[in-house]
Parts: structure tokens; C-alpha cells; sequence
């Protein structure tokens, strides 16, 4: 999976070429190769409140994860995005833990 600087995806999402939704997938996905506690200062308080709901209860196992698809997905790399989200998730929800968050407005 290919991914693009945070910078480069809020941009993205302010120009319209991209949907606030999968702005979101995204940010999780970044998270699972990079801290969250990077990510988290590029952030508006509104973004962490949308990453903080999924966070709050991550999924149990990879298959619990949302479907991610696009055009021309193949089986394998639909697997390896819901893996990076599985893993995103993962660390996002302990960055809210951890840092005391998960259920105040804003870091």
C-alpha cells in the first residue's frame, strides 16, 4: 500500500478529491506505520474525534474490519488494507488510552 503524507491527504480532502470518509481510513491506515503521537499534532480536534469513535472499540481480529475496496482491488490487497486499518486502529486506540483521551474532546 502506497501512502501519501498526511499533509498531502488533508489537502486532498479540503479540495474535494477525496471524501471525508476516506480521509479517515487513511489516517488509520498511516498509523500503522507511523506513531500516532506524530500524527496526532497535523490533526484538527474535529479529525481525532472521528479517528476517536472506531478507536474507542477496535475490532477484535481482521476480518472484523471494514471492507475496503476500490476499483480494481484484487482479493490479496483488500486484505493487506484491512490489514493496515486492523494495525491502525490498533495504535490509535492505545494513543487515546494512553494518553487519557479517549473520550475528551480534544488533545
Amino acid at each position: 500500500m502506497r501512502q501519501l503524507p498526511i499533509g498531502v491527504l488533508l489537502r486532498e480532502c479540503e479540495r474535494g478529491r477525496i471524501t471525508p470518509m476516506e480521509l479517515d481510513c487513511r489516517l488509520v491506515q498511516a498509523a500503522a506505520t507511523a506513531r500516532p503521537e506524530e500524527l496526532a499534532p497535523l490533526l484538527s480536534a474535529e479529525q481525532l474525534g472521528t479517528l476517536r469513535t472506531p478507536a474507542a472499540s477496535p475490532p477484535r481480529s481482521v476480518e472484523d474490519t471494514p471492507r475496503i475496496l476500490a476499483m480494481g482491488t484484487t482479493a490479496g490487497a483488500e486484505q493487506e488494507e484491512r490489514q493496515f486499518w486492523y494495525d491502525g486502529i490498533r495504535r490509535w486506540h492505545q494513543f487515546f488510552r494512553d494518553s487519557g483521551a479517549e473520550s475528551g474532546p480534544a488533545l
